[in-house]
């Protein structure tokens, strides 16, 4: 369900359990992308859109918020970790750690633009030199990354909060207890059977009738 926030801070979200559980899942696909290269380092961003996107359907009146406290806040603290380092690879070190400390922080609001300016704006250094030079107040880090990576939310297994569902993309062979997509296979365990979906093309996974 979507939420509607009125309260202050703008990034009030981050301090509900939904808005925290999508936004470490986040926070570790970025990490990941930070530490890999080449298609790794795709998947693991296309995984971290995938992620905030969840985040941001949930809380979607919090969405343009949070950009902004990303650009005023997480770019100083991009800027601060580049200035502070000797290296690219120092201060993609850097942001690794600052990513991987930031769960163990006894409070999300008002600190997660630091950590995701970080991560997107050295993304960006990687996939759109000098942008910096460019950056408008009006900019969504996540949205200039995308387009300058040509990577796409990944389109794959979400799974709810609770535990108790699972979100794939549509099979594309459904035969018996086996399901197949685009390099994923779910074997359906006994006493389950997969059955249309109330959209085309959807199925969902039942209990088999006696």
């Amino acid at each position: 369900p979507r939420k509607t926030l009125s309260r202050d801070p703008s990034d009030f979200h981050h301090g509900l359990l939904e808005g925290r559980y999508w936004l470490q899942l986040e926070w570790r696909a970025l990490a990941a992308a930070l530490g890999a290269a080449g298609r790794e380092r795709a998947a693991a961003l296309g995984d971290a859109l995938a992620f905030r996107a969840a985040r941001h359907r949930v809380f979607p009146e919090a969405a343009a918020n949070a950009r902004l406290d990303e650009i005023r806040e997480g770019l100083a603290q991009y800027t601060g970790t580049v200035v502070a380092t000797a290296s690219a690879a120092e201060a993609t070190s850097n942001a690794i750690r600052q990513l991987e400390d930031a769960p163990n922080q006894p409070g999300f609001v008002r600190t997660a633009a630091y950590t995701l300016g970080v991560a997107y704006g050295l993304l960006l250094d990687a996939w759109s030199p000098g942008w910096t030079r460019q950056i408008q107040v009006t900019d969504d880090l996540a949205q200039l990354l995308t387009a300058a990576s040509d990577v796409r939310p990944t389109d794959d297994v979400l799974v709810s909060i609770d535990g108790a569902t699972l979100r794939l993309p549509a099979p594309a062979s459904a035969s018996g207890t086996l399901l197949t997509g685009e390099d994923w296979t779910v074997e359906l365990a006994p006493g389950w059977v997969a059955q249309p979906g109330s959209r085309a093309g959807d199925f969902q996974v039942v209990r088999a009738h006696c």
